[in-house]
């Protein structure tokens, strides 16, 4: 990994640790360095409540599978805490793209009620969204293993990191129009490694943000056909679009 590459974490690192304690959306002093969002912006964060889409966790749907659902076979429960605007989309912003990776711990802690809400019983392993290889000697780090590292001392379900990858780039999904789009860019991009790794077992997919689905959806595929039982899926929060 090229250090150049590292440098706006570094520096988003250092000003964090040196400078006083600031709000990553609104910029106002804290009283203290944790957690790094202050209570205002949080309240004005939107908490998605129930009734959700029992599979891709999509809200408003009367507790019933919403049409996309009904339309396909669920491959896995979605669940994600927050609606991707406002405060929690300038703190994605910011942890994602000023290299604010000491907001890890408070926005994995964000996550938690997604997380707390899936079905019972919960996850074996937490494995995070990985990135391609050229995207991630770009961009220096992977946030969502840094939000699934965080989760994972959180709830003491452990981590594994290289399991599940990407094996050819793909655009961002947030770039592509529809969720067609979206489902064509990732298919067949992600693969398991070792397969036999997870076999038997529930998997819980971190991510910071779901718009369409169709990445976790294409990553849930990977993982049931190296014998992985159940998947499920938690993000901090949901671009809430027609899909």
């Amino acid at each position: 990994m090229k250090p150049v590459r590292l440098l706006p974490m570094i520096l988003g690192g250092l000003v964090d640790l040196i400078w006083p304690p600031t709000c990553a959306v609104c910029r106002d002093l804290l009283d203290a360095p944790w957690p790094n969002i202050c209570p205002d912006c949080l309240g004005g964060a939107e908490a998605l409540g129930k009734p959700q889409c029992p599979s891709c966790g999509q809200p408003g749907t009367t507790g019933k599978l919403c049409p996309v659902c009904q339309n396909q076979e669920p491959a896995l429960q979605i669940r994600s805490a927050f609606s991707f605007e406002g405060a929690i989309a300038e703190a994605v912003s910011a942890f994602k793209f000023q290299g604010r990776s000491i907001l890890a711990p408070a926005l994995a802690e964000l996550c938690r009620p997604g997380f707390e809400d899936l079905a019972a019983p919960g996850p074996d392993f937490l494995l995070p969204v990985p990135l391609h290889p050229a995207r991630l000697r770009a961009r220096g780090f992977n946030q969502s293993a840094l939000l699934a590292c965080a989760l994972s001392r959180m709830t003491s379900v452990p981590v594994r990191l290289f399991d599940l990858i990407r094996i050819r780039p793909t655009t961002a999904q947030a770039q592509l129009a529809n969720r067609k789009q979206r489902e064509k860019n990732v298919s067949g991009a992600f693969a398991v490694r070792p397969r036999h790794a997870l076999a038997k077992r529930h998997v819980c997919l971190i991510d910071d943000v779901v718009t369409s689905g169709a990445t976790l959806t294409d990553c849930a595929r990977a993982l049931l056909t190296a014998g992985v039982t159940r998947v499920s899926a938690v993000t901090l929060a949901r671009t809430l679009v027609q899909r």
